[in-house]
């Protein structure tokens, strides 16, 4: 992996940025459940502040009685929680491996939609079947390797990133390029999007 620029214990600090992208995170998280795109406290969005930190989702909340300002705020280098009264999302270890090998991620929307969902436990990718789908990628939304059973045992957030970012290789994808990716595995089917600011 090629330095990736962030730095160790570098300390979080307020401004009117980072409370805007927060304040949006917030808003896109309740959006996930308005859209019908995650249902009860299924999935999550996160956002990137600055190089060194992202905001998540707070895990099991109610949404609507969260404010921002106690969302979990994520150091990238070392997994540490320096700002938000809030315990982060069960998904921090996928977004912050994600966060730490895509330097270009602005934001990853994690989703359980119920079409992605349906189409992921056929375990296909989904081919580019008209224009629309062609305006937001220029190949088949790929679909992950099932992870294995030792992977969902032990550490499974972190190896479900593992799969994302295998998968990308594969398909010699970048992020930029990539409206989401498919993750099957033998419990649950979901669609992970990397999305950027």
């Amino acid at each position: 992996m090629k330095d990736s620029g962030l730095r160790k214990n570098q300390a979080f600090k307020k401004n009117i940025r980072s409370i805007r992208v927060i304040n949006e995170c917030r808003t896109q998280n309740l959006n996930l459940i308005k859209k019908g795109l995650a249902i009860h406290t299924f999935g999550n969005i996160s956002s990137r502040i600055e190089k060194d930190f992202f905001v998540i989702k707070p895990s099991g909340i109610n949404l609507s009685l969260t404010k921002a300002k106690n969302y979990p705020i994520v150091r990238i280098s070392d997994a540490k929680i320096v700002s938000g009264k809030l315990h982060p999302s069960s998904d921090t270890p996928t977004h912050l491996f994600l966060y730490k090998h895509y330097t270009q991620i602005g934001a990853i929307a994690h989703s359980h939609s119920k079409y992605a969902t349906a189409w992921s436990q056929a375990c296909k990718p989904i081919p580019i079947l008209g224009t629309t789908h062609a305006d937001y990628a220029q190949k088949e939304i790929p679909i992950t390797s099932p992870l294995k059973n030792s992977q969902i045992i032990k550490n499974y957030e972190h190896n479900t990133a593992v799969v994302i970012k295998k998968c990308l290789e594969k398909n010699n994808l970048n992020p930029l390029n990539c409206p989401g990716v498919l993750v099957r595995d033998i419990r649950i089917h979901r669609r992970i999007s990397l999305h950027l600011n």
